[in-house]
């Protein structure tokens, strides 16, 4: 059981930043790869795992360094800082689920990784002369398994941000759901309560209807 009584679990791509940022890095670093790879699983042919190492493979392990400069361009999302400000005064863990590079998402953080209580995303094979992802939390459909994330952390109290297909397994297991994109669809499909948002100000909102704001000293 986790220290923490509530936990916030964010997706990184396209959730905390404004763009699918690491998708377009993809795109830009392996254009064929992605061209042929991400239909395939975007039509359940090709697991995530699969699909996102294949794309990985394909560039070189040189080209790296250059990934994580761009990153650390990532445009963040409105009221990404007053969020964990907040969660800080509740006593809440803000923990990062990410599918894409490890070293792409501090980069982007910068001094705001360390607000974070964990950050989960893929690594690479330093040795490999190309991009040899890998993690602790991959199963045998993603690289990064958000659920067992969620399950191993063990807070009493959930809440996810997500915006993509790899958001949707840890949706289901969510107190409190917050959706935008795909994620929206998926939520649909599978009759997971969720709360459409575009900025973390709406998330934050939210948040203390339900958490409350333990934060501010209550008047005599």
């Amino acid at each position: 059981m986790s220290r923490f009584d509530k936990a916030v679990f964010f997706d990184f791509d396209g959730t905390i930043t404004v763009r699918d940022c690491f998708m377009d890095t993809l795109r830009r670093q392996a254009p064929e790869t992605y061209a042929e790879v991400v239909p395939e699983f975007i039509a359940g042919r090709v697991t995530l795992r699969d699909g996102l190492k294949q794309i990985l493979a394909a560039i070189p392990q040189d080209r790296l360094p250059e990934m994580v400069e761009c990153a650390r361009g990532f445009e963040h999302r409105p009221g990404f800082v007053e969020l964990l400000d907040y969660l800080d005064g509740i006593g809440a863990a803000a923990l990062v689920v990410s599918s894409g590079l490890e070293a792409m998402v501090r980069a982007s953080l910068g001094p705001l990784a360390e607000r974070f209580v964990e950050i989960h995303a893929a690594t690479v094979d330093p040795e490999a002369p190309n991009l040899l992802a890998s993690s602790p939390f991959e199963s045998e459909q993603e690289l990064i398994a958000k659920a067992e994330v969620l399950k191993a952390f063990g807070a009493k109290h959930n809440a996810v941000i997500g915006d993509s297909i790899t958001d949707r397994h840890i949706a289901k297991l969510a107190d409190h759901v917050f959706a935008r994109d795909r994620l929206v669809e998926y939520c649909t499909k599978d009759g997971v309560c969720f709360h459409p948002f575009e900025d973390f100000f709406e998330v934050k909102g939210k948040l203390v209807e339900v958490w409350g704001d333990e934060s501010v000293t209550p008047t005599a």
